[in-house]
């Protein structure tokens, strides 16, 4: 099973090279690459809450706050990224979802009491 995820994963890496502008997915990747950092940075916030029995790093508050705000500004259109970054991740994204869909549906089946 392992291998035709990796051949699914290669088919789908050589169509996006061979059909999507590489400036635009470069860009795109950038973009995405931004979204995950400032939902990381807004996560380190979010689990400063949580109380735990050993001593771990704590960062200051004012890092992540700042890490989110730069990546979100980064990756808004107000740092003047070009539309097809956008398009490009919207499709990407909606790809993803199909895939999960499908992949949610056809293992619902294999093991129902799992739910995927």
């Amino acid at each position: 099973m392992t291998t035709a995820f990796l051949v699914l994963t290669t088919v789908v890496a050589f169509g996006l090279i061979r059909f999507a502008d590489l400036t635009a997915l470069g860009g795109t990747t950038a973009l995405l690459l931004l979204c995950v950092f400032t939902v990381v940075n807004v996560a380190v916030l979010v689990l400063r809450r949580d109380r735990v029995p050993h001593r771990h790093f704590r960062a200051p508050p004012a890092i992540p706050v700042l890490g989110a705000a730069a990546c979100a500004f980064v990756a808004s259109p107000l740092s003047g990224r070009a539309a097809a970054d956008y398009r490009v991740a919207g499709m990407l994204l909606v790809v993803g979802i199909v895939l999960w869909a499908v992949t949610y549906l056809a293992h619902r089946h294999v093991d129902p009491a799992r739910g995927y």
